[in-house]
């Protein structure tokens, strides 16, 4: 496949259907060369065909798809020495190579002489021009005249200076303008203080409806909470009062039963079952008898 694209002829070709890549041919009369600059992106370096001769410079990459095509002679006809053996240099896609120049340099162009010409006579015109010497006159009359006409201009000048100036704005008009400000000035602030005014008085109507609330339900749960406890005691009052008339309503059934003498002869002193029990119990000589306990 190599042979087959090296075999490419560019004379069958027509260079003027192929783009010319952007490039730069340069003098560089320090190094005594000619720089060349080609920009070849994204084409491999053996489809790139370099040729340079002593007169011209052939680059082409027929080759390659992207297909560009440079032929020109080097600035100012200038002849180099360059041939089969010329290295080139292909970096980040930017072709580099240089060309010893083996004819005379040329000449600076006339044009920069030119321009500096020019930048001459400009310094020259910036310059301020010199004062013409005046040639001494012979006749008095006429040094007399010219006197009376410079005293006349001189006056007319001095009138024309001393016009005062058409003043576009006034003293009236700047005080308008500055009572305009400030009127406008004040007007925002007011409103900006109304604006901040009424946030606060929002804020304190908030805070006192919340208040309210709070109080409000601080009260009913109080209230809810002495309810619960009136019925509760209501309750065990009634509870009580009805034990009470349990207990009567059985004493006025039952009669009351005297206490029954003992194997020995004492009485029972205890009460009945249902009577509720005491701290201490007292003795009366009427149902105790006391009898005497011989000796064994």
């Amino acid at each position: 496949r190599r042979k087959k694209l090296a075999n490419v002829s560019v004379e069958d070709m027509d260079p003027s259907s192929y783009e010319t890549p952007p490039y730069s041919l340069k003098i560089n009369r320090v190094t005594k060369t000619v720089d060349l600059r080609c920009t070849l992106h994204k084409i491999p370096p053996l489809l790139i065909t370099f040729e340079p001769t002593p007169d011209h410079l052939l680059l082409h990459t027929l080759r390659y798809s992207k297909k560009y095509y440079v032929k020109t002679k080097y600035p100012n006809g200038v002849k180099v020495s360059a041939g089969e053996d010329t290295e080139a240099e292909l970096e980040n896609g930017i072709l580099r190579a240089s060309f010893p120049i083996t004819s005379e340099l040329p000449e600076v162009a006339p044009e920069a002489t030119k321009v500096l010409g020019k930048r001459k006579k400009q310094k020259q015109q910036n310059s301020p021009p010199a004062k013409k010497q005046k040639k001494p006159e012979l006749k008095k009359d006429k040094a007399k005249e010219k006197t009376q006409l410079n005293a006349d201009s001189e006056d007319d000048s001095d009138q024309e200076t001393a016009k005062p100036k058409k003043q576009f704005v006034t003293k009236q008009s700047a005080l308008d303008l500055i009572d305009t400000v400030t009127e406008a000035v004040e007007d925002n602030i007011n409103k900006k203080l109304a604006k901040e005014q009424a946030k606060m008085d929002w804020q304190a109507e908030r805070k006192s409806v919340r208040e309210k609330r709070k109080k409000q339900k601080e009260n009913k749960k109080k209230e809810e909470i002495d309810s619960i406890i009136q019925s509760l005691n209501q309750q065990k009052k009634q509870k009580k009062k009805a034990k009470r008339d349990l207990e009567t309503s059985e004493d006025a059934d039952e009669p009351a039963e005297l206490p029954v003498p003992n194997e020995l002869g004492l009485k029972s002193i205890l009460r009945n079952k249902n009577t509720p029990s005491k701290g201490h119990i007292s003795f009366s000589p009427q149902l105790v008898q006391i009898k005497a306990i011989p000796r064994v």
